[in-house]
């Protein structure tokens, strides 16, 4: 989707705001960092704040007049961000043939003259790209998913709070099992939200960059005798420093590839922890189980954004190995890494999709709880089995109280069509001394467990609160 620039932009271009990735999925949040003529924002960026460290060297050399410094404003800031990579383009295809080079190019045509000499000066080209990819990562965490993710869980912790107590059958290879509630289910959902995002967060803050030369040396920087104003690792320290970034502890042409492909694979995780959900909530949909109700579709589409992403993480394996100091045999697989983020952001959208009265999907998630109750019902009687197996064993059976259970009490109560508690008492009532005694030692708090398969659900409603308190305390109050 294309949109007009604003007044005063490059060659009044129409702006390019594609982003990478499927065009049907392009969350509107993320394309003022990852759309096409975004890209030398960040670039921009990088280059202002090495401007500005380069100026006061300069000055500190006496090869610059102190005065120069009133060049560095918002007007230059705006110019080095603000180049269209669509108006880059032809100078790179027609004229430079480098894309750092054709941007420094047209950067020092608008720049005052004064600073056009030290734009770029002491850099390579991938201390500005893989500086500005840092940048822009962690720009998209801190400003787009950081918050989308807050609303997300929000949303899940009321859910979880409000269903805490309602039971669910809980389900193992497809089969009914023990019960849970639903509540349970979605403090299991956020819980593993919560485990990726810790990371994710970890891992964004330690996105590193680079502002070191073309094999990390400093050369340019050191035999030029700059190092007698300000050692290379202090200029460097102070340029990243501008942009809220780390510098990496040693570097090539390009970047140890391992924080960012760390920050991504947190990014898969949390992928995946939403897929889980929606595959959760696709089956729960099913006309026989309809638990839960709301459009499958949506669903489909959250874990479909996991799959590809999962198949994106490949390109990242990719960038992981170089030739010697830097070959850069990667930088075409690395553009398409914010692929990873926009697809993980159309998952959270589409969790947080506003209807006509601003209600988020995940809150209009409709709760059968009906049908929860009859698929309980359904089996409840037989999957006591494992309490009255634990039980017979604890108070004294010296048979073998799992073929008792499951080939006489389970036979039998399907023959009679009865219960398994009132198969148990049957079968002790017929001459089986030894299951008689058992019984009798066995509280009755116990056995009238077995006549209500509801109160079977262990610690389920205060986990589920355990839960939601550890989520609350994470992501700290609602504003």
């Amino acid at each position: 989707m294309n949109e007009m620039t604003k007044p005063g932009e490059t060659k009044n271009l129409r702006k390019n705001w594609q982003m990478p990735g499927n065009p049907c999925y392009q969350p509107k949040k993320l394309k003022n960092i990852f759309a096409y003529d975004e890209l030398y924002n960040f670039i921009g960026q990088v280059e202002y704040a090495a401007l500005e460290e380069v100026v006061e060297i300069m000055i500190s050399a006496g090869l610059a007049p102190a005065e120069i410094r009133t060049k560095l404003n918002a007007q230059t800031a705006g110019i080095l961000s603000g180049i269209a990579t669509s108006e880059l383009d032809h100078r790179e295809r027609e004229i430079s043939k480098r894309d750092i080079l054709a941007y420094v190019q047209i950067a020092q045509a608008q720049i005052p003259i004064e600073l056009r000499p030290y734009l770029h000066l002491l850099l390579t080209s991938y201390d500005t790209i893989d500086t500005a990819n840092a940048y822009k990562f962690q720009k998209a965490y801190d400003q787009v998913i950081f918050p989308s993710l807050i609303k997300l869980v929000n949303h899940l912790i009321i859910l979880a709070d409000e269903y805490k107590a309602q039971i669910q059958i809980g389900r193992i290879h497809g089969q009914h099992a023990l019960p849970i509630t639903i509540g349970f289910w979605l403090a299991t959902i956020i819980n593993r939200i919560i485990f990726c995002w810790k990371k994710l967060e970890e891992s964004s803050l330690l996105l590193v960059g680079k502002i070191s030369g073309t094999t990390g040396a400093y050369n340019a920087y050191v035999g030029l005798g700059l190092a007698k104003f300000k050692s290379p690792e202090d200029f460097e320290r102070a340029v990243l420093r501008r942009l809220g970034l780390r510098a990496a502890p040693i570097s090539t042409q390009i970047v140890p590839p391992e924080p960012l492909a760390y920050f991504l694979f947190d990014v898969v995780l949390l992928s995946g922890a939403l897929a889980q959900f929606a595959n959760d909530c696709r089956h729960l949909m099913r006309t026989e189980i309809a638990e839960i109700q709301e459009d499958p579709i949506i669903f489909k589409n959250i874990l479909d954004a996991f799959k590809k992403n999962k198949s994106e993480f490949h390109k990242v394996f990719d960038t992981i190995i170089s030739e010697h100091q830097g070959d850069l045999s990667g930088s075409a697989l690395m553009r398409d890494f914010p692929t990873i983020i926009i697809n993980l952001q159309t998952q959270i959208d589409n969790l947080l999709l506003e209807n006509n009265d601003g209600i988020a999907l995940v809150r209009r998630i409709k709760i059968n709880t009906e049908k929860l109750e009859k698929n309980f019902e359904m089996e409840s009687d037989f999957f006591l089995a494992e309490p009255i197996c634990i039980v017979l064993q604890l108070y004294g059976y010296t048979g073998d109280a799992y073929k008792l259970v499951n080939e006489v009490l389970m036979v039998k109560a399907k023959a009679l069509g009865i219960n398994l508690h009132e198969s148990l008492m049957l079968e002790s009532g017929l001459n089986n001394e030894e299951l008689r005694a058992v019984i009798d030692r066995i509280p009755d708090e116990i056995l009238r467990l077995f006549s209500v398969p509801k109160s079977y659900n262990g610690i389920a409603v205060s986990k589920t609160e355990k839960i939601i308190k550890m989520a609350k305390e994470f992501i700290g109050p609602e504003e």
